[in-house]
């Protein structure tokens, strides 16, 4: 618990600009695995394979999208 606290610090001092990096990296990075985290989606819940893919890229979508309109709302870029 205490190491999450001093991360949670640490990542509050983080600038803006750097957090949505980070967030477009990790969209980029799902998107680049869409075919086993859709398998996940299908083995796990039972998704069709058609929509555990498109999902899978709406979520790397969705993360892009928070980390640009942080960026937008905060005034940060």
């Amino acid at each position: 618990m205490e190491l999450a606290k001093s991360a949670e610090k640490a990542w509050a001092r983080t600038p803006l600009w750097k957090i949505a990096e980070l967030l477009h990296k990790a969209a980029a990075i799902l998107k680049e695995h869409k075919a086993p985290n859709a398998e996940c989606l299908v083995k796990e819940i039972a998704k069709l394979a058609k929509d555990a893919f498109s999902e899978v890229v709406r979520s790397g979508d969705l993360i892009s999208y928070t980390a640009e309109e942080g960026v937008r709302i905060l005034g940060e870029g």
